[in-house]
């Protein structure tokens, strides 16, 4: 069960990894097994069966990256597109509770963070997304896609006690509308950081162009592709001497 739940935390590492990644471990895997590990052991009697699969497992294997690295190339193409669409305050009122999530995780995502989205069973079902540092610092986000009612202090302090019992760096809580007054009094000195609607609008209206990845210049796209290409050559260039 452990194993099953390190192979999936593996594939979502890779499909929120650059493309060019997964198609480099593809060219990797495929020489190590389909060429380097076949013919470096000498198998006895075994050696046909490992000559007959040897190719079709690394083909098999390498196939599994490389649609990987599809799915990492539509995702991150969706995300910029969800964060460029929805900078307007009103747009995001009309996501659905599991889009505002997804938009929150992709806006995190954005300036650099390490995410993980925990919720999806249900609207606001607790702690929505995980967030953190490269420094280790976890910070933990609830998000309340909420059009009337303000945000109450039962939110935040419910929050504080994840945090405090997780022991995680701090609690964010945001929301498309406002908090109440009793809730932004009981925030001031706490480990709770509130974000309303204006704030959320404004935070992603002046992102940084160089860590938005909705307002990537042309000049970092074509970067982030000849490095993809660089690695992708590299891979495709040691196949051949082994080969």
């Amino acid at each position: 069960m452990a194993q099953k739940e390190e192979t999936v935390l593996l594939f979502r590492a890779l499909v929120r990894a650059p493309w060019w990644l997964s198609v480099f471990l593809a060219v990797m895997v495929y020489v190590g097994v389909g060429v380097v590990l076949p013919s470096s052991v000498d198998y006895g009697p075994y050696r046909p069966l490992i000559d007959a699969l040897a190719g079709p497992v690394a083909w098999l294997v390498a196939g599994l990256f490389l649609l990987l690295s599809a799915f990492s190339a539509l995702r991150s193409r969706r995300d910029r597109r969800m964060l460029a669409a929805n900078r307007v305050k009103e747009a995001i009122r009309e996501l659905g509770w599991d889009e505002f999530e997804e938009l929150i995780a992709a806006h995190y995502h954005g300036l650099g963070f390490r995410v993980s989205r925990t919720g999806g069973a249900g609207p606001d079902g607790g702690v929505d997304v995980r967030i953190t540092k490269a420094g280790g610092e976890t910070y933990l986000v609830q998000c309340k896609h909420w059009r009337a009612a303000p945000v109450g202090v039962k939110v935040v302090r419910e929050l504080l006690g994840v945090v405090t019992a997780e022991r995680a760096t701090g609690g964010i809580v945001v929301t498309t509308g406002s908090f109440t007054p009793e809730a932004e009094r009981f925030a001031d000195g706490q480990a709770v950081e509130l974000v309303d609607g204006d704030r959320l609008e404004d935070t992603m209206r002046h992102l940084p162009a160089a860590r938005d990845p909705a307002r990537k210049t042309t000049r970092t796209r074509r970067r982030d592709l000849l490095v993809g290409a660089a690695f992708v050559a590299a891979g495709v260039m040691v196949a051949w001497l082994l080969l």
